[in-house]
């Protein structure tokens, strides 16, 4: 059987949450205008990454079995979008801007790898083959 664009749309989505787990650990290790680009590249990924979802992904799997899953998802998405524009508003040299990335690398990890890539791609995949 060949594979679906929507389960391709998965390994898509999931190649996104590599790239931007990857950008987070170069910008722990950055400083400087290094640092301020390549958190403006992963500010332009997340931001990406999440309209993709909320507009393509996120309708065509919204179900019964998905629909909590969903809203969880487009809440972390909003929490996320937060914790952006917040950083947006500092120097990355600003001690605040380490504890941001902090809490923004705890809440996409949660949201990506647990949450869509241990729940809710599981359930898309069901949906999906039927």
């Amino acid at each position: 059987m060949a594979p679906s664009h929507n389960l391709d749309a998965i390994s898509l989505l999931t190649s996104q949450h590599d790239v931007v787990d990857d950008l987070i650990g170069k910008i722990e290790e950055s400083s400087g205008d290094e640092r301020a680009k390549l958190f403006e590249e992963m500010a332009d990924n997340l931001a990406a990454h999440a309209r993709i979802e909320e507009t393509l992904f996120y309708p065509t799997i919204m179900a019964k079995q998905t629909e909590s899953l969903l809203l969880e998802s487009t809440e972390e998405h909003l929490a996320i979008k937060r914790v952006l524009a917040d950083m947006l508003d500092l120097d990355v040299d600003d001690p605040r801007f380490d504890a941001k990335l902090s809490v923004l690398k705890e809440t996409v990890r949660h949201h990506a790898r647990e949450e869509e890539e241990g729940d809710l791609f599981h359930e898309a995949r069901k949906l999906l083959s039927a």
